[in-house]
């Protein structure tokens, strides 16, 4: 048996829920041979669209990086080049009716411009806003 991610427990599931509750269809996007550079959800809803997203784990206000591939490094910003949105969902920890509102804040930013581009720069600070 596997063990499970933080930010599958922590981050994604909480957020997936809340995505699934308010009608969105979500795709999985498992890592692979092909797959491996595509961000971790493919979610659509047929009034909002479709969106990409990528779900990372905050480290703390002393680390100034994610943790992000040296696939994700290459290919993320080559994707977004040629058109693909993709949005960044961080956060620390989603779980539980404590996080509800910061699920709905960060459920917010799918709304905005893709922020994906903010996974490689050091203005981290504008991922939580």
């Amino acid at each position: 048996m596997s063990k499970t991610q933080g930010e599958t427990t922590h981050v994604v599931h909480p957020f997936c829920r809340l995505l699934t509750d308010r009608g969105w269809m979500l795709s999985n996007i498992n890592p692979g041979e092909f797959t491996d550079s595509m961000p971790d959800k493919h979610a659509c809803h047929t009034d909002y669209g479709e969106r990409w997203i990528e779900f990372k784990i905050w480290k703390g206000i002393h680390s100034n990086q994610l943790s992000t591939s040296s696939v994700q490094k290459k290919r993320f910003p080559k994707l977004m080049a040629n058109g693909m949105k993709i949005w960044c969902i961080i956060a620390v920890d989603l779980r539980g009716e404590a996080n509800y509102k910061l699920r709905l804040h960060l459920y917010k930013k799918l709304f905005k411009p893709p922020n994906g581009d903010m996974m490689f720069t050091k203005h981290l600070w504008s991922l939580l806003k």
